[in-house]
């Protein structure tokens, strides 16, 4: 999985960097607004940008995404960000990463009338990954107790999901993209570095951290603005 991980980040990286000279030269296709006016929208290959509502996130984060068109209407994207704060957490420090690749398919042609909005429907992998901070109360062997030990926890979630959304064009090449998904996936968590030969005490094991693997609903809401190149 972290050779994935990294996989993933190292196309993500490249392409947003490399691909930011490319297209230059692509047409720019003229398309008719209902009002009679003409939009410009530039028919690139690649798009990059960043993903303002990841910092509104339960798990907050900066986040970044790319999109490739594979064809007139189906675009591979992909999201990536690192996590810095959580308020599942009660402010604990905590780091983590948030992967979703995702296949997307329009709707709707960029031809018609108020061509500036195109809608989509995606499939998403979601991958979410954190190590928190944590202090508990953990029985020791011999039947002795120790309050307030540090130790981490490890949130992993990962899980498929559905996004409805549309793009709206700015300009000839900037898009606010705008979606809306839900899915259900798993979560499993884990306590680690512990105190040796020692169990967290029954107080502290609420159902919400409880460690183990468990179902988890997935829910998204995503505002991305996007550079076409």
């Amino acid at each position: 999985m972290n050779r994935l991980i990294k996989l993933l980040l190292i196309i993500f990286f490249n392409i947003a960097f490399l691909q930011i000279n490319i297209a230059q030269n692509s047409g720019i296709r003229t398309v008719k607004k209902e009002s009679g006016k003409e939009l410009n929208s530039h028919n690139g290959k690649f798009r990059i940008g960043i993903t303002p509502s990841a910092l509104l996130n339960t798990y907050s984060g900066l986040q970044g995404n790319m999109a490739y068109n594979i064809s007139y209407r189906l675009q591979f994207n992909l999201e990536a960000g690192w996590i810095f704060y959580s308020t599942a957490f009660n402010s604990s420090p905590i780091s983590g990463y948030r992967i979703r690749p995702a296949i997307r398919w329009y709707v709707n042609d960029s031809d018609t009338e108020d061509s500036e909005y195109r809608f989509h429907l995606s499939l998403g992998y979601n991958i979410r990954n954190t190590i928190a901070q944590r202090t508990g109360n953990f029985s020791l062997s011999g039947g002795s107790f120790a309050n307030n030990i540090a130790y981490e926890q490890e949130r992993t979630v990962t899980g498929l999901a559905v996004l409805f959304g549309t793009d709206v064009w700015l300009n000839n090449r900037t898009i606010l993209d705008m979606g809306l998904g839900f899915g259900l996936g798993k979560i499993n968590i884990a306590d680690i570095n512990t105190p040796n030969n020692s169990s967290k005490v029954i107080s502290d094991l609420i159902s919400s951290d409880r460690p183990g693997k468990n179902l988890f609903p997935i829910l998204i809401l995503n505002i991305r603005f996007q550079y076409s190149l």
